[in-house]
């Protein structure tokens, strides 16, 4: 799990000069905040320590006994505040009380609503790195903020919030849990001044990814101080640096394939991320998957970065010193590796400027994975000294800080420790079992790797929360997880779900409920807290949750009204969470979306058709009904429609019609909200959730392509690139478009592929002997995959493409020329230069030319839309039709000033494009011209066609 950012902390209520107000011991719970002499410090609480169970045990805290090192509170702020949430107006008043603990750093500040308005219970937010107790302005999604304060008074709650100590872990041993304890045992006896001392103080404790750890470990080791807690994004005891290292060896490994995988992953994708991968790839990729790295997020790989791989890689380097240097040199490790080797980077250059605060511009940079690498500085006065890198810019390096480099200071450019990290996951399998390390087991149970004499996870782990998660919890808890969640894996919610089984019991329904949030990902802001483009279009925030979370908590607690019931969901044995189909089976808070584009998943479509969606949405048991949605047709994450819903109701279907203007494949989206209470307008507890769907939208016109890779393109068809400036190392033979985008491939005659235009690729035949040259291509009908045909027949399949047969060791009259799939990819024809038809899979036979006399050879051929028939064409621009395909005209008996070389159908099938040579179009029925390179001078020339 990461640790998120940081935030912004200030005084929100202002601040006077320092008066300090002291609770003497024995007026604690009945003082109405005594003032004593400025300066002054209070005695010892009179009661019973707190002690450890055991020995070596961290400190257990109960209702009555005191903190040995927290038992002299003191106040030295007393004045009444406001705050505005800017997100929803809300403005809220409150006393706001600050203070700390006399002899330490930790601090506190608490917000009291007016009594007329308390209802008898607190929220305490926690976040280990927060060094800050006031809110932090804005709403931050890291420890209190405007929002949550503004929630929290505006439901009858007060606000409690630390500095931590200082923060984890400079605040040592009182930083975990013990400041955050003490402080809301503290608030108690201070709401009891203000409220009475009969008015109840009910507690909750939340905190997210490292603030999980935090709330899970405060449950753990006390008792009494809080009733329930929320933990959010909870990552197992052995994620850090775990879930970081192994998504920067995808990032490195992974890099020209991220597209194509997180395309699979889309909405009217194969599901197959596999297609197209190497051997090495196919392998990584299974190994972040199976320690679970959501294939879903890879959504956001163009903004992904090991997440807090930077704050704790010190930490590593410290508790494991010795690890780098067994990496590269002790057998058994992957060092060994001459992959691994050949990425590794020992560069030597100097700093010839400065770029900013934290930019080097330097001499020369090397290609290669470099950032999160070192930086050693080599001369000066800082030499020998190390910062990191965290970006690379051509000849400009951004890195972590600059402790004095100057122009002329020589550097060396070091991925040492970043490459040998990338494999730390598998020398850290924990003890007891964390199954998704399991992988890295053989099948006696004997590692595969060299395991390091230290696990690194636990240690961090112990060091934020207070002790190792095990989940032994007093008080209740919701546990919310993200199921897209790319940081804290969302496996680790059921890992822990299972410690409290066993700890609990048959008893653990009636204390612990765990929610899944599907389309979410690991920061409560959601969208807001990435740059990821058009964020929004797919994921959700989850603060509607954690606000809701609380208030069910305390209904529980007080009333003892149960909450949602825990999601239904499966952890497949890739490790990835699988969450139940609708809404009665999931359970849990969050409503189901499913969407659909013409009545599938994807619509293919050209521009200026309309498209039709079609959505439906479910509320969960228990959790509220559907109050509002919103259509994004684009995808961009703004969803400017507002949906029809009429009155709250648990289940609605909805409709709309949307016609593109602009070719381009989109992910139209619609965002729904459920609210428990059937509110609309309720500001912090709706819970949202997307269906999403595929439109490719192509352009009214087609696109022919030359021999070099020249690429040209008429009508709306969009250019997606060309190779006519590309040295080749065979002529292209063939094109064909990408179905699932308005993308294109070209393949060579030597078998090259190449990918344009956003088509994915997944390998090629190139550099391997071949019988006989590539002639063909067609791709099966989701875009995941290709054939290739050579003249002798041989099919060569790729991606999802699978193999149904060929003619490669048959005797052949005449040469194959060209292929075609079946609409449903589960077949294909072949084509001879006679018109000879050699149908595979569940291609069907509708006739041939083989035994009639052409008076030109055949050169290609289209099937019907719907593929109950096909046209071949001649070089003479004959057309012979079988099955269900029309005749709308040839050029047989038209002069041509060169050769017909291929031709393509029009999305209906009742017209088509016949292209020559040159470029010259011929249209065929309701096939319309769009221009040509007819008049114009090739360089080579045009070998094929695709149409919109």
């Amino acid at each position: 799990m990461v640790m998120m950012r940081r935030v912004r902390a200030g005084v929100r209520a202002g601040r006077s000069a320092r008066v300090v107000l002291v609770l003497a011991a024995g007026m604690l719970a009945t003082s109405v905040m005594p003032i004593a002499a400025t300066g002054s410090a209070a005695a010892p609480v009179a009661a019973t320590p707190c002690t450890s169970p055991s020995s070596g045990a961290p400190i257990f805290v109960t209702a009555t006994c005191v903190d040995p090192a927290l038992n002299q509170p003191y106040v030295d702020i007393k004045q009444p505040g406001t705050i505005t949430d800017p997100t929803t107006g809300v403005t809220v008043s409150f006393l706001y009380v600050h203070g700390g603990f006399t002899g330490t750093s930790a601090l506190f500040a608490f917000y009291f609503p007016a009594a007329a308005q308390y209802q008898g219970r607190f929220f305490e937010a926690t976040y280990p790195t927060l060094s800050q107790e006031n809110a932090a302005p804005g709403c931050t999604s890291v420890g209190t903020s405007d929002c949550s304060v503004a929630f929290a008074i505006s439901h009858g709650a007060y606000v409690v919030s630390t500095n931590n100590a200082g923060g984890v872990p400079t605040g040592g041993a009182i930083a975990a849990y013990r400041t955050n304890a003490a402080a809301a045992k503290y608030s108690k006896v201070v709401a009891a001044q203000l409220y009475g001392p009969a008015a109840p103080a009910r507690g909750y404790l939340y905190g997210p990814s490292g603030g999980a750890y935090q709330t899970v470990g405060s449950m753990e080791n006390t008792s009494g101080v809080w009733d329930g807690a929320v933990p959010m994004v909870f990552g197992v005891p052995n994620a850090i640096p775990s879930f970081m290292t192994v998504e920067l060896l995808a990032l490195r490994v992974l890099s020209d394939k991220l597209p194509q995988i997180a395309d699979a992953m889309e909405p009217g994708g194969s599901g197959n991320p596999y297609a197209g991968l190497t051997a090495e790839q196919t392998s990584v990729l299974q190994e972040v998957t199976r320690l679970g790295f959501p294939l879903r997020g890879w959504w956001q790989y163009a903004t992904l970065n090991g997440g807090g791989f930077l704050a704790v890689e010190g930490a590593v380097k410290a508790i494991d010193p010795t690890y780098v240097t067994d990496f590269w040199s002790t057998p058994g490790y992957e060092g060994s590796d001459p992959t691994v080797q050949a990425a590794r980077i020992q560069y030597n250059t100097t700093v010839t400027g400065l770029a900013g605060t934290s930019g080097l511009v330097l001499s020369n940079v090397p290609a290669g994975d470099l950032t999160s690498a070192d930086l050693v500085i080599t001369s000066g006065p800082a030499n020998g000294q190390t910062v990191s890198i965290t970006s690379v810019s051509g000849n400009t390096v951004q890195v972590s800080s600059n402790p004095g480099i100057t122009a002329g200071t020589t550097v060396r450019l070091d991925n040492s420790w970043l490459l040998a990290m990338q494999y730390y996951q598998r020398h850290q399998i924990p003890t007891p079992n964390e199954y998704a390390w399991n992988q890295y087991l053989g099948a006696n149970g004997v590692p595969l790797f060299p395991q390091r004499q230290v696990l690194v996870g636990p240690i961090l782990n112990a060091v934020t929360g207070g002790s190792v998660a095990n989940g032994h919890f007093n008080g209740k808890m919701i546990m919310l997880e993200s199921a897209m969640d790319v940081q804290a894996y969302p496996w680790s919610a059921d890992w822990y779900r299972q410690q409290a089984q066993a700890a609990m019991g048959a008893s653990l329904d009636g204390s612990y409920r765990l929610w899944y949030m599907d389309n979410a990902d690991h920061d409560p802001q959601g969208p807001a807290a990435t740059t990821a483009a058009n964020a929004a279009a797919h994921i959700v925030p989850y603060t509607g949750e954690v606000y809701q979370a609380l208030l069910d908590l305390d209904a529980w607690v007080a009333n003892g009204t149960p909450p949602p019931a825990t999601t239904n969901y499966t952890v497949d044995s890739n490790t990835q969470v699988q969450l139940a189909p609708t809404a009665a089976q999931r359970m849990g808070v969050q409503p189901v979306v499913d969407l659909t584009a013409n009545g599938g998943a994807t619509a293919n479509v050209t521009v200026g058709q309309p498209v039709t969606f079609a959505a439906t949405a479910q509320a969960p048991p228990n959790a509220g009904p559907i109050v509002s949605a919103q259509w994004d047709f684009q995808g961009a994450g703004t969803f400017p429609v507002q949906a029809q819903i009429g009155a709250p109701t648990v289940s609605t279907s909805l409709q709309a019609t949307y016609t593109y203007s602009q070719p381009g494949t989109y992910f139209p989206a619609i965002r729904v909200s459920s609210e428990q209470s059937g509110n609309a307008q309720a500001p912090y507890t709706q819970i949202q959730n997307l269906g999403r769907a595929r439109v490719v939208v192509h352009g009214q016109g087609y696109r022919l392509v030359a021999s070099d890779g020249g690429s040209f393109n008429f009508g709306s068809v969009p250019f997606g690139g060309s190779l006519g400036n590309t040295a080749l190392p065979a002529p292209i033979v063939a094109t064909v478009a990408d179905p699932a985008s308005t993308g294109y491939w070209m393949a060579g005659a030597d078998g090259s592929v190449y990918s344009l235009g956003g088509a994915p690729n997944f390998g090629s035949i190139a550099g391997i002997h071949l019988n006989k040259p590539i002639v063909g291509m067609a791709a099966t009908p989701d875009g995941q995959g290709y054939w290739l045909v050579a003249s002798d027949g041989g099919v060569f399949d790729f991606g999802d493409a699978a193999f149904y047969g060929s003619t490669g060791n048959i005797h052949l009259n005449m040469p194959i020329v060209g292929m075609a799939a079946t609409p449903d990819g589960q077949g294909y024809w072949l084509v001879a230069s006679d018109g000879g038809i050699f149908q595979m899979g569940d291609a069907a036979f509708y006739g041939s030319t083989g035994n009639v006399h052409l008076n030109k050879p055949v050169v290609g051929m289209t099937p019907t839309p719907d593929g109950q028939g096909y046209w071949l064409v001649a070089s003479d621009g004959g057309i012979f039709q079988f099955g269900d395909a029309g005749f709308y005209g040839s050029t047989g008996n038209i002069h041509l000033n060169q050769p017909i070389v291929g031709m393509t159908a029009t999305p209906d099938g009742h017209g088509y494009w016949l292209v020559a040579a040159d470029g010259g179009i011929f249209q065929m029925g309701d096939a319309a011209f769009y221009g040509s390179t007819g008049g114009v001078k090739l360089n080579q020339p045009i070998v094929g066609m695709t149409g919109p």
